[in-house]
Protein backbone atom coordinates (compact mmCIF):
# COMPACT_ATOMS: atom_id res chain seq x y z
CA UNK A 1 0.00 0.00 0.00
CA UNK A 2 3.05 2.48 0.92
CA UNK A 3 4.59 1.95 -2.38
CA UNK A 4 1.58 2.51 -4.30
CA UNK A 5 1.10 6.02 -2.69
CA UNK A 6 5.01 6.41 -2.71
CA UNK A 7 4.31 6.02 -7.14
CA UNK A 8 1.11 8.24 -7.10
CA UNK A 9 2.75 10.84 -5.21
CA UNK A 10 5.83 11.01 -8.09
CA UNK A 11 3.50 10.70 -10.89
CA UNK A 12 1.44 13.56 -9.31
CA UNK A 13 4.70 15.14 -8.78
CA UNK A 14 5.69 14.75 -12.60
CA UNK A 15 2.28 16.17 -13.51
CA UNK A 16 2.63 18.88 -11.61
CA UNK A 17 6.24 19.96 -12.58
CA UNK A 18 5.57 19.05 -16.38
CA UNK A 19 2.91 21.72 -16.16
CA UNK A 20 4.66 24.71 -14.76
CA UNK A 21 7.68 23.79 -16.99
CA UNK A 22 4.57 23.72 -19.80
CA UNK A 23 3.56 27.10 -18.71
CA UNK A 24 6.93 28.77 -18.53
CA UNK A 25 7.81 27.55 -22.24
CA UNK A 26 6.30 30.51 -23.59
CA UNK A 27 4.48 30.38 -26.42
CA UNK A 28 1.70 27.15 -27.70
CA UNK A 29 1.36 28.93 -31.36
CA UNK A 30 2.01 26.43 -33.98
CA UNK A 31 4.19 28.92 -36.09
CA UNK A 32 7.10 26.76 -36.27
CA UNK A 33 5.35 23.50 -36.85
CA UNK A 34 5.90 22.56 -40.37
CA UNK A 35 2.51 22.50 -41.50
CA UNK A 36 1.28 21.80 -44.90
CA UNK A 37 4.48 21.48 -46.19
CA UNK A 38 6.34 18.32 -48.41
CA UNK A 39 7.40 16.97 -45.26
CA UNK A 40 3.94 16.95 -43.49
CA UNK A 41 0.92 17.62 -45.72
CA UNK A 42 -2.16 18.60 -43.82
CA UNK A 43 -4.94 17.72 -46.32
CA UNK A 44 -7.73 18.23 -43.82
CA UNK A 45 -10.76 17.57 -46.60
CA UNK A 46 -11.59 14.09 -44.31
CA UNK A 47 -11.46 15.86 -41.11
CA UNK A 48 -14.55 15.83 -38.70
CA UNK A 49 -15.35 19.48 -38.71
CA UNK A 50 -19.01 19.13 -36.51
CA UNK A 51 -18.05 21.76 -34.07
CA UNK A 52 -17.56 24.29 -37.11
CA UNK A 53 -19.56 26.96 -37.90
CA UNK A 54 -19.59 28.44 -41.18
CA UNK A 55 -19.39 31.56 -42.00
CA UNK A 56 -20.56 31.47 -45.55
CA UNK A 57 -24.15 31.21 -43.98
CA UNK A 58 -23.88 34.55 -42.12
CA UNK A 59 -25.20 37.63 -43.46
CA UNK A 60 -22.38 40.18 -43.60
CA UNK A 61 -22.38 43.70 -42.09
CA UNK A 62 -24.35 46.01 -43.47
CA UNK A 63 -22.40 47.88 -45.67
CA UNK A 64 -19.99 45.77 -46.83
CA UNK A 65 -17.83 46.22 -50.12
CA UNK A 66 -17.17 43.67 -52.71
CA UNK A 67 -14.88 43.76 -54.63
CA UNK A 68 -14.41 42.08 -58.55
CA UNK A 69 -12.97 42.00 -61.76
CA UNK A 70 -14.04 41.36 -64.76
CA UNK A 71 -15.23 43.67 -68.47
CA UNK A 72 -17.96 45.71 -69.12
CA UNK A 73 -20.61 43.81 -71.77
CA UNK A 74 -22.92 46.64 -72.12
CA UNK A 75 -23.85 50.04 -70.63
CA UNK A 76 -27.51 51.36 -70.64
CA UNK A 77 -27.14 54.88 -68.85
CA UNK A 78 -30.86 55.60 -69.50
CA UNK A 79 -31.56 52.97 -66.91
CA UNK A 80 -28.30 53.51 -64.99
CA UNK A 81 -27.46 49.84 -65.35
CA UNK A 82 -23.96 47.86 -66.49
CA UNK A 83 -23.16 44.77 -67.34
CA UNK A 84 -20.44 43.00 -66.69
CA UNK A 85 -18.70 39.36 -67.25
CA UNK A 86 -16.80 39.19 -64.19
CA UNK A 87 -14.53 36.18 -62.69
CA UNK A 88 -15.34 34.31 -59.83
CA UNK A 89 -16.43 36.01 -56.25
CA UNK A 90 -15.76 33.69 -53.58
CA UNK A 91 -16.40 36.65 -51.05
CA UNK A 92 -19.91 36.31 -52.32
CA UNK A 93 -19.73 32.63 -53.37
CA UNK A 94 -20.44 33.55 -56.81
CA UNK A 95 -18.91 31.77 -60.16
CA UNK A 96 -17.56 33.63 -63.13
CA UNK A 97 -20.98 34.93 -64.70
CA UNK A 98 -22.23 38.05 -66.95
CA UNK A 99 -24.43 40.07 -64.79
CA UNK A 100 -26.48 43.43 -65.17
CA UNK A 101 -26.32 45.84 -62.11
CA UNK A 102 -28.06 49.23 -61.04
CA UNK A 103 -24.76 51.93 -60.85
CA UNK A 104 -25.08 54.13 -57.63
CA UNK A 105 -24.14 56.95 -59.49
CA UNK A 106 -24.52 57.37 -63.14
CA UNK A 107 -21.39 58.87 -63.68
CA UNK A 108 -18.76 55.85 -62.81
CA UNK A 109 -20.12 54.81 -66.74
CA UNK A 110 -19.01 57.76 -68.20
CA UNK A 111 -15.62 56.58 -68.42
CA UNK A 112 -15.89 52.93 -69.32
CA UNK A 113 -17.41 51.41 -72.65
CA UNK A 114 -18.10 47.76 -73.63
CA UNK A 115 -14.83 45.97 -73.96
CA UNK A 116 -13.10 47.98 -71.24
CA UNK A 117 -11.62 45.39 -68.35
CA UNK A 118 -12.76 46.81 -65.25
CA UNK A 119 -11.90 46.53 -61.24
CA UNK A 120 -15.62 47.67 -59.42
CA UNK A 121 -17.21 47.46 -56.16
CA UNK A 122 -20.30 46.17 -55.45
CA UNK A 123 -22.62 46.33 -52.00
CA UNK A 124 -26.35 44.67 -51.47
CA UNK A 125 -28.63 47.22 -51.52
CA UNK A 126 -31.68 45.41 -50.57
CA UNK A 127 -31.77 41.54 -49.88
CA UNK A 128 -29.91 39.78 -52.83
CA UNK A 129 -29.51 42.75 -54.93
CA UNK A 130 -26.30 44.08 -55.65
CA UNK A 131 -25.32 47.94 -57.21
CA UNK A 132 -22.09 49.03 -58.27
CA UNK A 133 -20.55 51.94 -56.27
CA UNK A 134 -16.92 51.85 -58.38
CA UNK A 135 -15.49 51.39 -60.88
CA UNK A 136 -11.93 51.61 -62.37
CA UNK A 137 -10.13 50.46 -65.99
Amino acid sequence: MNRTKTVLLVVAAGLCLSEIAFAQGGSTDMKDMPMGSKKLPMDMKDMPMDGMKSTAKLPAPQGTLYHGVGTVKQINAKRGTVTLEHRAMPSLQWPAMTMEFDVEDGKLLDNVEPGTSVHFALKEKTKGKYVVTGIQK
